[in-house]
């Protein structure tokens, strides 16, 4: 078993397709099931079932997997150190989701490069249950994230709480009418998932049904509020720069006492909190430092 085919098998449990996994390693679908049956000949068990419809793990796949990534992350963050060059003395892996680095944690980066320029930086754009598990599988070491993770092995800081605001374009035209779950559909308004409880209220509070735009990718939502596409919440985290310059306008909605708040923690594992104390210092220093009216 090699590297190559730990990665393949990853791959394909990814994608679920033998053809789009040698697309994105830049091999032929042949190498891919070449690579795979090796696989299987080695541990001696059938990974994936495969049908016209593409490929599905088996039980024994499932099994596999976990081990597959910890190993996998193991070898890479060995070769990271190995290869690490004499300008650097030590490597930090830092995620977070696209939000919190668009309007909050970039900051961290110059910060750290400063003060620190022996520390080489991976930085992740992921979201946060993806985050959490590779801080368990050792792939992250500091985290930002939305959902706070329950696990004996993880060390957490409370870093804000936000509510939501409903926005738009001063340049949007709009009826003369409020916000409210009977007049929802006169709004063309622009549904994105800003995660379980968020989505457990709309649901609750304004009906599950068809709008104009559902959207689960923040660049994309923000254009179509910004270009007076649409009516659409933001956490007031992200509003609050568009609400100060003009570009969007707050406006009232029908809100109850179940409405949610956005959360956001900073992550690591509890063995390594001491060891990252400067860095998680920093970044609540960040968090600290911003407007308190922007995370209420």
């Amino acid at each position: 078993m090699d590297i190559e085919e730990l990665k393949t098998f990853l791959c394909v449990a990814d994608t679920k397709n033998f053809s789009r996994s040698g697309d994105l390693l830049f091999v032929t679908q042949s190498a891919i099931t070449a690579r795979i049956k090796s696989l299987e000949k080695e541990l001696h068990c059938q990974l994936f079932t495969r049908s016209n419809a593409g490929v599905e793990l088996t039980m024994y796949g499932e099994t596999f997997l976990r081990y597959a990534k910890n190993a996998y992350n193991l070898i890479e963050e060995g070769s990271r150190m190995l290869n690490l060059s004499a300008k650097y003395t030590s490597f930090l892996s830092v995620g977070a989701p696209d939000s919190v680095w668009r309007y909050n944690l970039f900051p961290f980066v110059p910060q750290l490069r400063h003060s620190n320029p022996d520390v080489a930086l991976r930085l992740l754009c992921e979201h946060s249950a993806t985050l959490t598990a590779g801080l368990l599988d050792g792939a992250v070491d500091l985290a930002v994230v939305l959902a706070m993770p329950n696990h004996r092995m993880i060390h957490v800081e409370p870093l804000w709480s936000s509510d939501f605001v409903l926005v738009r374009s001063p340049n949007l035209r709009l009826p003369n009418v409020p916000f409210t779950p009977e007049t929802i559909h006169q709004f063309p308004f622009i549904k994105m998932f800003w995660g379980p409880p968020f989505h457990e209220w709309f649901d609750a509070a304004y009906q599950p049904s068809v709008f104009p735009y559902q959207i689960d990718r923040l660049f994309l939502y923000m254009d179509l509020l910004v270009h007076a596409m649409g009516v659409g919440f933001l956490p007031r985290r992200i509003a609050s720069t568009h609400l100060k310059d003009g570009t969007l306008i707050e406006i009232p909605y029908y809100a109850s006492e179940s409405t949610p708040r956005e959360t956001g923690f900073l992550v690591c594992l509890n063995k390594r909190a001491e060891e990252f104390s400067p860095f998680i210092k920093r970044i609540q220093d960040i968090f600290q430092e911003t407007d308190p009216a922007d995370l209420s």
